[in-house]
This record gives structure tokens, C-alpha cells and sequence, in this order.
């Protein structure tokens, strides 16, 4: 795919091959950059969130946790506000945590089981299961979207 001055020039490149999701080709991605070094990052709502089973209920059961002896003695409602956007944030993380997953990384999983399968093509009983993992892989991505 490269020369040798290429590779010189861009020793820290990296490529991912992704699996042949839609059509015959199957997508590459190429990266000149070192990755950077991981990071926390703040709390982000994901949009598709609201979308799962059971997020409203989540939702009341954070808002309606009570505040403790010395929360509930400030006076300022923007504090009383800002205390339960707090519970209701670490809620939602742990519950998307522990019941709904990574979004990014069941993509990546998915893919990665796609790309089992089509390096073995010839075993018949692969196909409804590669039907089936495009399926949840499709879902995945219009959920992506709305991130």
C-alpha cells in the first residue's frame, strides 16, 4: 500500500482495515498522527440515551432522590438545582455504564466480529449470523448519528 519513503517519512502511520459492511469494499483508515495519550472527558449526554428502554424511569428515580441534611440547607434554588443535575448526571453514567455499554466500543466489537466472518466466507451457517450482526451493527450507527 506504501513505499519505502512513505514509511520514512510517516514512521508513527498507522491503518485500520474495517470490515465490508455495505457494499464490496471494505473502508480504511489511515492515520500520520501517534495517538494521543488517553484522557478522562467530562460527562457528555448522548442523545440516542433518551432513546433506550427504561431512561425515563432512571431519569424520575435520580430527580426524585432526596437531598441530604446539609444539601437541603442552602438556600440559593440554583445550588439546590445544581446538586440535582449532579445525581441526575452520575445516574445516567453509571446506568449507561453498567446497562447500556459504550456505544463506540459495541461498534468496534461488532465490526471486529464482522470482519471474522468475512475473512470465512465459505461456511454457510456465517451468513444469517453476518445478516444479523450488520443488522445490530446498522441500528448501532443510526445511534451514532444522533450523538
Amino acid at each position: 500500500m506504501t513505499n519505502f519513503e512513505w514509511s520514512l517519512d510517516f514512521q508513527s502511520s498507522l491503518c485500520l482495515c474495517l470490515p465490508i459492511q455495505r457494499s464490496d469494499h471494505g473502508p480504511l483508515i489511515i492515520s500520520t498522527k501517534p495517538s494521543p495519550k488517553a484522557c478522562r472527558r467530562p460527562f457528555k449526554f448522548e442523545n440516542f440515551i433518551s432513546s433506550v428502554l427504561r431512561f425515563n424511569e432512571v431519569l424520575s428515580k435520580a430527580w426524585a432522590t432526596p437531598l441530604s441534611l446539609s444539601q437541603s440547607s442552602i438556600s440559593p434554588n440554583a445550588l439546590k438545582f445544581n446538586i440535582k443535575l449532579k445525581t441526575v448526571k452520575s445516574y445516567i453514567k453509571s446506568w449507561n455504564k453498567h446497562r447500556v455499554g459504550n456505544l463506540f466500543t459495541l461498534i468496534k466489537s461488532i465490526q471486529k466480529k464482522l470482519g471474522i466472518l468475512q475473512r470465512n466466507p465459505q461456511i454457510s451457517s456465517n451468513i444469517l449470523e453476518e445478516h444479523n450482526l450488520r443488522a445490530q451493527l446498522d441500528l448501532l450507527l443510526i445511534a451514532e448519528e444522533t450523538f
